[in-house]
């Protein structure tokens, strides 16, 4: 896991320094473009992995209900799985619903 260890104001938002462990800083490889930040602190809503079928062979992650009126549940979803020590992330980008 990283730390910010500065960060400086400019017209267009901000600008971060970035301190990464080696194994996340070789994880992103050369895309330094489309890059997210996120704390793990700032966690909005908590869930749990639902299982299913034969001898629970099947996991789910849910979505909390407050966080699903806006997804177009009709996408094609991307997932990332981040390792850490002791501890994985696992993010996933979905389209918003068109309006």
């Amino acid at each position: 896991m990283g730390k910010i260890i500065s960060s400086k104001r400019i017209d267009k938002g901000l600008v971060y320094e970035v301190e990464l462990d080696l194994e996340e800083g070789l994880a992103i490889g050369n895309y330094y473009d489309n890059i997210h930040l996120f704390s793990e602190k700032k966690m909005d809503d908590c869930n749990q992995i639902a299982t299913r079928g034969k001898n629970c062979g099947t996991k789910y992650f849910l979505i909390p209900k407050n966080l699903r009126s806006e997804l177009n549940l009709n996408s094609m979803v991307s997932c990332q799985r981040i390792n850490f020590k002791d501890k994985y992330a696992f993010i996933y980008i979905v389209d918003k619903k068109e309006d």
